[in-house]
């Protein structure tokens, strides 16, 4: 078979044309909306960084913890958290972009840092290496990640929303802060 200027013409046009059709541009929907570093560091660092007892198991963990997203030696894929990371250090600093990087502020019940440790809840890649650590979504360390997440502040420049679990209590804030 012969082959003339105009067939491979076309031919590469059919092609080009072609391999257009399963291109598909996706646009990430950006809503401004972050969540709230400074309550991150009153209220939820102390969550994944400090041991409690796992509901799910009864088992003290701490997300924190050698083998697990420890920053030194973990083996947690990408979370990772300096476990004692003082409020202000640039250590706590990159324990919050660690764990902003798995919220969802669109869908907060969605996002991974809240089902992949959630008892009967489908791992969103793979398992979920330290187990069942939420028994369900009532835990109360579940309940201070989902109010971190689901109370955003609009975006970077504003301020973050007074979040406080006890409004009328000045001596509590976070659901972990003890009964005075």
């Amino acid at each position: 078979m012969r082959l003339n200027k105009t067939s491979i013409g076309h031919s590469l046009l059919a092609a080009a044309l072609l391999s257009g059709c399963n291109e598909v541009t996706v646009e990430p929907v950006t809503t401004g909306a972050t969540v709230c570093q400074e309550y991150y560091e009153a209220c939820v660092d102390s969550v994944l960084t400090e041991p409690f007892a796992a509901s799910a198991t009864g088992l003290t963990v701490t997300c924190a913890g050698e083998g697990c997203h420890n920053v030194d030696n973990g083996a947690g894929g990408t979370f990772k958290l300096f476990p004692r990371a003082a409020g202000g250090s640039l250590e706590m600093t990159a324990n919050f972009i660690s764990a902003k990087a798995f919220v969802n502020v669109g869908d907060p019940a969605m996002s991974k840092i809240l089902l992949e440790p959630l008892a009967g809840s489908p791992s969103i890649v793979g398992s979920h290496s330290g187990g069942d650590i939420f028994a369900d979504p009532n835990d109360h360390h579940y309940q201070e990640l989902y109010y971190w997440i689901s109370n955003p502040q609009a975006s970077t420049t504003e301020s973050c929303p007074q979040l406080d679990h006890f409004p009328n209590d000045a001596s509590r804030r976070c659901l972990a802060d003890p009964v005075p």
